[in-house]
């Protein structure tokens, strides 16, 4: 038995290893937050606290699997802050979350909030190649602005 304690086998070491993998699984962002749609729209309501950055960070972690509820929330939810968020959220998945440059276009030309569309704004220029389409309307907006 003592002799087993200085060598282990490799089946001893394989289960050791094992359990000392499963004690850091919930060290894991993406999974210790979840990614459902429930949790994702739990931590979208909780963007009515501005200062709220665990609910921004867990849905970031989620990347593209909450896209869509982002953009639900950038399209339709009454409160700014809420908006707000959804736009900061898409502007840190980046280019994974490009399927949202239609509707950070219609943030950005007609939320009431000059906030979200600052946000809207810097979320496209964090999309790639398929925010490109939005640049000459978008110059031409700014030239305008200024005459």
């Amino acid at each position: 038995m003592i002799r087993c304690i200085k060598q282990p086998t490799s089946s001893v070491l394989k289960v050791f290893l094992l359990g000392c993998s499963l004690l850091l699984l919930p060290c894991s962002p993406a999974l210790a937050q979840g990614c459902t749609q429930a949790e994702i729209k739990t931590n979208i309501a909780r963007f009515n606290d501005i200062n709220n950055t665990t609910a921004k960070e867990a849905i970031v972690q989620c990347g593209p699997k909450s896209v869509y509820l982002l953009i639900e929330a950038l399209k339709t939810d009454k409160s700014a802050a809420v908006r707000e968020g959804a736009a900061v959220a898409l502007w840190s998945i980046g280019e994974e979350a490009d399927q949202a440059v239609p509707w950070l276009i219609k943030a950005l030309r007609n939320d009431e909030s000059a906030t979200v569309r600052a946000k809207a704004s810097a979320a496209l220029g964090l999309m790639g190649e398929a925010s490109f389409d939005i640049l000459p309307p978008l110059n031409l907006a700014i030239i305008a602005g200024d005459s």
